[in-house]
């Protein structure tokens, strides 16, 4: 028996995604399967006026779930990076159920071996994927940034883009990099023919 946390995040990474302007709601899904044991939960995040999460603080009943939902704030217009604090603590058989929740969880904290599971969940604000025609701005930006040539040099503006595509965007920028190294090669073996042709 044990205590399952589950999210929703990409097959390249291990933290939640948001989009900056995007308020649809996520999900971490906490379920008990202890057969005679209910358990307390508690969300603390490094962000809180980033998110709203509802709820923050519930119990578990023994063998059920509970959806904690999750809304980036209308606020949170910019790029970041979070953390998400999950702990379950078992309820002792002796405490009532209509203890108030604030009591019970302290009154958990005190129990020694209480502790059932604890998680940081990594969370990432990020700008919106960018159109078709911006990729394709990207990609000519980063086939430039490949060149050895003085001429292809980036402006400080353009390496800014690129440095914030790959630092909040990883999983994009290895796909536009690689379209663009391959876009390189054959660029390369264009000219090659060119000048064979000539």
């Amino acid at each position: 028996m044990s205590i399952f946390v589950t999210y929703e995040r990409t097959l390249e990474s291990t933290s939640m995604r948001f989009e900056v302007g995007d308020r649809r709601l996520q999900m971490i899904r906490l379920r008990n399967t202890y057969a005679h044991t209910d358990a307390v939960f508690k969300l603390q995040s490094t962000c809180s006026r980033t998110f709203k999460v509802r709820p923050t603080l519930e119990r578990v009943q023994a063998n059920q779930s509970i959806d904690i939902q999750l809304q980036l704030s209308s606020q949170a217009q910019e790029p970041s990076e979070c953390k998400f604090l999950v702990i379950v603590r078992a309820i002792p058989s002796h405490v009532v159920e209509d203890y108030e929740l604030k009591r019970l969880w302290k009154k958990c904290e005190l129990q020694i071996d209480s502790l059932l599971y604890s998680e940081t969940i990594h969370v990432m604000v990020i700008q919106p994927l960018p159109s078709v025609e911006d990729r394709a701005k990207m990609v000519l930006l980063m086939m430039k940034n490949q060149s050895k040539r003085s001429k292809n040099q980036l402006l400080p503006s353009e390496i800014c883009i690129l440095q914030h595509l790959r630092t909040y965007q990883p999983e994009e920028w290895k796909r536009l990099d690689t379209y663009a190294k391959t876009l390189r090669v054959q660029l390369k073996e264009y000219r090659k023919g060119q000048i064979q042709l000539t």
